[in-house]
């Protein structure tokens, strides 16, 4: 009943008459759900968008063929972006993968010594070399040369190493002081944002910002009433104190 159970856990259905095999033939038609992570840039061929190395997907893993010995899968996936189709396939011959649908490869192809790596020999070169002699020779000739030419920097890079080892002390303590010194000016900025009752990182200020802040202007808002009562009071303190009637009075005296 345990194994039963089990299976009907997995979501698979089992006849009255089905037997293991009868199971094994129903797991292994089912691809298996794996993350994979997309092993180069490739350009979407439903959004026509690209999607970069290193994005992951949910994908179904499938067996699909096999090379001498050894097995060729693929891997159908969606697109985040429009949900279409696309499948990859890994190529064991060449030790790369293959879009095989529902995508296209962005060319970067790099020689070996553009990207300063290791080339590496095919299989059938590799052995039809093993027995030359002449070409071991040339190697390591070659090998010898290219010893010679780097050899003062690596001594320079060894040289400069020893250099630290010995003064380590001495770089530790101009580098703790400089943190130091950073995190005092670090507090000092908390402080003064936290007296205006802000919950907020001061930044350092440049001098191009400081002439800015020094053209802004702000114009106060002002009530329309109190700007009323401010012109009448201002034009009572102008008139003088006696009416007009005096005034004339004054006049034809």
């Amino acid at each position: 009943m345990s194994t039963l159970k089990a299976t009907q856990a997995d979501g698979y259905y089992i006849p009255p008459n089905g037997t293991g095999s009868t199971l094994k033939r129903m797991k292994k038609s089912f691809p298996s759900t794996i993350r994979f992570e997309m092993p180069f840039h490739i350009w979407c061929d439903g959004c026509k968008k690209k999607i970069a190395k290193g994005v992951r997907f949910n994908a179904k893993k499938k067996h699909v063929g096999d090379y001498l010995s050894t097995k060729i899968y693929a891997f159908f996936m969606t697109c985040n972006m429009c949900q279409h189709r696309i499948v990859i396939k890994t190529d064991p011959k060449g030790c790369d993968y293959i879009v095989e649908s529902g995508g296209q490869k962005k060319a970067e192809d790099f020689t070996a010594e553009q990207t300063e790596a290791m080339q590496l020999e095919r299989h059938e070169e590799r052995l039809k070399n093993q027995d030359n002699g002449f070409l071991k020779l040339e190697r390591e000739n070659k090998d010898r040369k290219i010893g010679i030419s780097e050899k003062p920097r690596i001594e320079a890079i060894i040289k400069l190493n020893d250099e630290r080892k010995k003064n380590d002390y001495e770089i530790n303590y101009l580098m703790r002081k400089k943190f130091r010194a950073e995190k005092k000016l670090i507090k000092k900025d908390e402080g003064e944002v936290k007296n205006f009752g802000l919950n907020l990182n001061k930044t350092t200020l440049t001098p191009d910002d400081l002439l800015r802040m020094k053209r802004v202007k702000f114009k106060a808002q002002q009530n329309s009433c109190r700007v009323n009562k401010y012109k009448i009071r201002k034009k009572i303190c102008s008139e003088s104190i006696f009416s007009s009637k005096y005034k004339r009075r004054k006049l034809n005296e």
